[in-house]
């Protein structure tokens, strides 16, 4: 978490841990196994979808804590 903290002072994102792209196709995959073995997907639906939001705001090749930037927008701004 540190890491993540400095990331967002400097507001730089490297993919060092996995882009938004790779944690969005892993998602989207236990999201769809889940459904397929009749287990809950509340939750593995919403991340899959802020996910998906991060990539749609140019996000997709940064790391993780880019979505900071989107989880920070005012909900009119999406």
């Amino acid at each position: 978490m540190g890491d993540h903290a400095r990331q967002v002072e400097a507001g730089r994102y490297p993919g060092d841990d996995g882009t938004i792209e790779i944690h969005a196709a892993a998602m989207d995959h236990l999201t769809e196994t889940s459904r397929r073995h009749g287990v809950g997907v509340d939750v593995p639906e919403l991340l899959t979808a802020l996910l998906h939001r991060g990539i749609a705001a140019g996000h997709g090749d940064d790391g993780i804590a880019s979505m900071i930037e989107v989880i920070k927008q005012p909900v009119a701004a999406r």
